[in-house]
This record gives C-alpha cells, structure tokens and sequence, in this order.
C-alpha cells in the first residue's frame, strides 16, 4: 500500500467520523428545542384557552348601567374591570410580587392548578400571549435550522459511505 493509498484512506474515514460526530452533535442539540416546545405550546393552548374564556364572560355581563341597586352594580362594576385587566394581563403581562405573578382574579381563577391530593394550589402562569408566541416561534426557527443541519450532514456522510476507498493489503 502506498502513501498516498493510506493517506486517501485516513482522510475518508476522519471524514467520515467528522460527519457521524455532526450527526450525533445536532441530534443532541435538538433535543432542547423540542423539548421546550412541547413544553411552551400546551400553555399557549391552555392561555388562549382562558383568554377566550374571560372574553365570552365579558360579553355575557349586563351592562353595569341596567343594574339598579348599588351592591350589585358596584360587584358587577369590579368584576368587569377584573375581566378587562386579565384581557390586559394576557395582552401585556403583569407585575410580580415576592416571585409571584399579581394576576387579576378570574385569570388567576383560570389558570391556577389544585393538587387532587392535598389540594395544594399553584398559578401556572406562562407569561403574556406575545412572549409565548415569541418563543414558540424561535424553538421552531430553531428546529428547522437544526433539522437542515442534520438533513445535510447525513446526506453527506450517506455519499462518504457509499464511496469506495481502494485499500489493498
């Protein structure tokens, strides 16, 4: 074999192991973000869900107007308000107060999780719509670009391995 053989070869297969280490390298690398989608989309679905919700409420109240007596106007009054902050909330966000989300009582009503259990309770709070939405769209960016990746790495490595290296002994 000559020197010239035996260095086609070992330049074939460190090709070839360049092209198997991209492979393993991306496949890795795509893990995260389609494990963060599939963690973002279930609280986008579960958001618009709520956001549908207080919307339908708002449009089932009377009008505060035609409520006469003034306890119940004044609880309808603060229960439309508290609709139209939570529409906001979901729209812009919220404050946080000592780590928790000060969300406005019916989203927080829609969104907080009872444990069956030990009817321990917590607010699942992903966030506003835009910031979800913004994230959800860089996690597929994202995964397109990795999945490109991936696609021509193996398709390069796929022309490595069908190439015959002549190795003679």
């Amino acid at each position: 074999m000559t020197q010239r053989q035996v260095n086609e070869y070992l330049t074939h297969t460190q090709s070839i192991d360049q092209h198997l280490f991209g492979i393993r390298g991306t496949l890795d690398a795509l893990t995260k973000p389609t494990t963060k989608l599939a963690v973002l989309q279930p609280e986008r679905t579960r958001l618009v869900a709520a956001k549908a919700n207080i919307e339908k409420q708002i449009s089932d109240a009377p009008p505060v107007r035609t409520i006469t007596e003034a306890r119940p106007r004044d609880a309808a009054w603060a229960h439309q308000n508290a609709l139209i902050a939570s529409l906001t909330a979901v729209r812009d966000g919220v404050e946080y107060l000592n780590g928790h989300p000060a969300l406005p009582t019916p989203l927080r009503e829609l969104l907080t999780d009872t444990c069956a259990q030990c009817g321990h309770s917590e607010v699942a709070w992903p966030g506003p719509l835009s910031a979800l939405d913004a994230d959800i769209a860089e996690a597929e960016k994202r995964i397109a670009e990795l999945q490109n990746s991936l696609k021509t790495l193996m398709s390069g490595a796929a022309a490595l391995l069908s190439e015959s290296v002549p190795v003679s002994v």
